[in-house]
């Protein structure tokens, strides 16, 4: 998915079960590898929500469950 050659700027966003996006940051993927910590203990009531990591016109999404 992404360049392991090359550092490429992506799109990091935490979506709700609406499609909501309630969290965006613009991160780094060096190497092909991304390491992000997002402090989620008072932003998110406990739920489900979506994951999006999206590299120019690619994406992926994974679930994310708080509790």
């Amino acid at each position: 998915f992404a360049n392991d050659d090359v550092n490429e700027n992506a799109t990091l966003a935490i979506l709700d079960m609406m499609g909501r996006v309630i969290y965006s940051e613009s991160v780094e993927v060096t190497e092909g590898q991304l390491f992000k910590q997002v402090n989620m203990e008072n932003e998110f009531a406990d739920g489900v929500y979506f994951v999006r990591l999206q590299i120019g016109e690619k994406s992926i999404v994974s679930k994310l469950i708080v509790e």
